[in-house]
């Protein structure tokens, strides 16, 4: 089970912190996704509601067998530096995480993306449905970071 792991036992782990910016219904939301020692974290401002709807959603069961529910966003117009989408995979309640992160830095006045991460995460509907509820308490202030470990029975 989840709770006999430790964070450092993981193969896999995702976790996102958010901070409300303030005067505004939206914040950052930094994610970071980690396989053994390679891992990538991007940052993007997303609204406060959007990333409650989605931690709402991915907590659904079970989701249609071509549903993917994601949500996605940058630090700059047109620029992805976040991007996270969960499908089914299989017909066992099987469920992948896609993660897309990137970070920028200014080149001549324009952002410019430096690296990018792309992974995805085999995860259960337990494990999702923890991560949702976790993330939906970030949001609001009530916990710092939301974790999803992968589920290495599916």
């Amino acid at each position: 089970m989840l709770e006999d792991w430790a964070a450092d036992d993981a193969p896999w782990c995702l976790s996102a912190t958010y901070v409300p910016e303030e005067g505004t219904n939206g914040g950052k939301l930094a994610v970071t996704a980690q396989y053994e020692h390679f891992a990538g974290r991007g940052e993007a401002y997303f609204a406060q509601e959007d990333l409650l709807t989605f931690a709402e959603r991915i907590q659904a069961f079970p989701l249609e067998e071509h549903e993917v529910v994601g949500c996605a966003s940058g630090l700059f117009v047109g620029y992805e530096h976040v991007a996270l989408e969960v499908a089914p995979r299989g017909g066992k309640g099987q469920l992948i995480v896609s993660v897309r992160l990137a970070n920028s830095s200014w080149g001549g006045g324009t952002p410019v993306i430096e690296h990018r991460l792309s992974c995805e995460i085999p995860t259960s509907y337990e494990y999702l449905a923890r991560f949702g509820r976790q993330l939906s308490s970030v949001v609001l202030g009530v916990i710092f970071d939301a974790n999803l470990f992968p589920d290495v029975l599916v």
